[in-house]
């Protein structure tokens, strides 16, 4: 299979929902997939990032994914446990899933006015 096809159903994306993602068509997505057309370098490297992979590996020269790379030790001395496993379940998601998660927590944060006020007194 295809890899760029088997990372886009990996995350659960239609072909339609991958164009959008990465600013192209579906039929352009259908073609990369099917071999008809090869990608260019500047979508691939948006793809490749989008999909956390090498561009070799999307290519198909390398079988290195480099998928969701472990924390670094920076990151452990910053961050909790639990901090941590909320990272790595996030980046398991799908790009869906990711936005409806930034969105809530937008959402659940305070707002300037509430900050304003907290400031004051209020």
């Amino acid at each position: 299979m295809n890899r760029l096809k088997e990372l886009r159903l990996n995350r659960g994306l239609s072909q339609a929902e991958l164009a959008q993602i990465v600013d192209t068509t579906q039929r352009n997505i259908s073609y990369w997939e099917s071999g008809r057309i090869e990608l260019n370098l500047l979508i691939a490297i948006k793809l490749a990032q989008f999909f956390q992979v090498e561009v070799e590996y999307l290519a198909g020269y390398s079988d290195d994914l480099g998928i969701n790379p472990p924390i670094s030790e920076p990151m452990t001395e910053r961050y909790t446990a639990s901090e941590r496993k909320l990272i790595e379940d996030f980046r398991q998601l799908n790009h869906y899933k990711q936005e409806l998660i930034k969105n809530n927590i937008k959402a659940m944060l305070p707002t300037e006015a509430e900050n304003t006020r907290k400031k004051k007194g209020n």
